[in-house]
């Protein structure tokens, strides 16, 4: 236990002194809410109750407790009472917290998840409430949505990699090289004609109204991601996995460092004969280390 102790003394120093321009800042405790919205009985709609979920509940509660959020689990929400429940908490005041998580566990389809009533709530409207003009005091601080549901109905397979020819790896590095080229070039064109826009000088920093939001989704566009009827879903049970490691581990590894290990652990995975690959999507400005208060 001392040892433990001193594991996390020394990875919170390492934390503390870490650039701040470059790093979210997480002071206060609690960080702040977790929110799982947990869609498991479908009952008068036309969608299959979603056996194993309250094992995921199980697994965020304790990950994300022990991360310092406060959990609140809300069960069997229809889709208007989904987007009741986050409009309400985007009027939240969010002053002294640090971050936000917003968990939700249900059916889905393309770019939508179903509330308890089989009805469709849009991705876009999970999130809109906690902009930086909806949500001000959430302005420039991580807000984090996972999403565990299908987002349509295909099947994803594999396929054994094939190891490049030497023709193909020359042409690679060829490619690699021009790509600095252009990059290059667009450089010294911004120095020599430097960019100008239509509005007049702003004295502090405006945060953009869609920035600072990251939407882990449990699979790609049109395809089905798996949950075991008795251990819970795949990607949810990967990500509290990996986020324990990663707080544990003395490293300082970033969220979309341990969305990158989910995304590999998921993938390496097969499914009733089939696969799964996870996609996190993101307008992070900073790099966001979770670790165990």
């Amino acid at each position: 236990m001392k040892l433990e102790k001193l594991e996390r003394q020394i990875a919170q120093q390492e934390q503390e002194s870490m650039p701040l321009a470059d790093y979210y800042a997480l002071k206060n405790i609690p960080r702040g809410l977790c929110v799982v919205i947990n869609n498991e009985d479908f009952q008068g709609s036309w969608l299959n109750s979603r056996k194993g979920t309250q094992e995921d509940v199980v697994a965020l509660r304790s990950v994300f407790t022990l991360l310092g959020f406060i959990v609140s689990v809300h069960n069997n929400l229809t889709a208007e009472a989904m987007l009741q429940e986050l409009r309400k908490l985007g009027l939240r005041d969010f002053l002294d917290e640090d971050a936000l998580v917003v968990c939700v566990l249900s059916h889905g389809e393309l770019e939508c998840v179903f509330g308890a009533d089989g009805q469709p709530v849009s991705l876009k409207e999970l999130t809109q409430p906690f902009t930086s003009r909806g949500a001000p005091t959430l302005a420039g601080k991580p807000k984090l949505f996972f999403i565990q549901a299908c987002q349509g109905s295909n099947y994803q397979r594999g396929a054994w990699p094939c190891p490049p020819k030497p023709r193909q790896e020359e042409a690679v590095r060829e490619s690699s090289l021009e790509e600095v080229v252009r990059e290059s070039s667009l450089e010294e064109v911004v120095r020599q004609h430097p960019l100008e826009a239509d509005a007049g000088v702003v004295h502090k920093e405006i945060v953009a109204c869609d920035a600072d939001f990251l939407l882990g989704m449990a699979t790609m566009p049109e395809y089905r991601s798996f949950r075991n009827i008795y251990t819970g879903s795949i990607y949810i049970q990967e990500l509290c996995k990996q986020l324990r490691r990663s707080a544990e581990s003395l490293e300082n590894d970033d969220i979309l460092t341990v969305l990158t290990r989910v995304n590999r652990e998921v993938g390496k995975g097969e499914y009733s004969y089939y696969k799964q690959i996870p996609q996190p999507k993101y307008t992070l400005t900073k790099k966001l280390v979770l670790k165990y208060v």
